[in-house]
């Protein structure tokens, strides 16, 4: 086995194997907490005080603005 393979077979086992950790993670979160990726839970007190987002009209988004 020559250098080269063993490098490249090092980086395609990590890369595997950080694939398997993300997949674990999904399928199983944390206990309270909503997708485990944050740690905080679903509401946050940052999170219910933010202003209401309004979206832009799709007949709007081409509208441009003259002055």
């Amino acid at each position: 086995m020559g250098w080269q393979f063993a490098i490249v077979l090092a980086c395609v086992l990590l890369a595997a194997a950080y694939v398997v950790r993300a997949a674990w993670r999904t399928w199983h979160p944390k206990p309270g907490s909503c997708g485990g990726g944050c740690g905080t839970g679903c509401a946050t007190p940052a999170a219910a005080d933010a202003p209401k987002v309004t979206l832009i009209p799709a007949d709007q988004l081409t509208v441009r603005r003259r002055d």
